[in-house]
């Protein structure tokens, strides 16, 4: 959200604060949240985080975005 949509820090949907918030603040409520799941329940987050990443990708032009961050 922040990589790639340019988004505000904690400016995305409620729906989104309440999947990844506990994970990016860690804490307690992180471990409460993301901790005991089964072995699919992480490679589905990784594939979907990964699959997302690599659309956004797909989309860039490697080369003007390079130049810009040269500049």
């Amino acid at each position: 959200m922040n990589t790639f949509e340019n988004k505000k820090w904690d400016s995305w949907s409620e729906d989104l604060k309440k999947k990844w918030n506990p994970a990016m603040n860690l804490g307690e409520a992180g471990r409460k949240t993301n901790k005991g799941h089964d072995l699919d329940y992480y490679l589905n987050i990784l594939h979907e985080t990964r699959e997302h990443s690599l659309a956004e990708f797909r989309k860039r032009d490697d080369q003007r975005d390079r130049r810009n961050v040269d500049q």
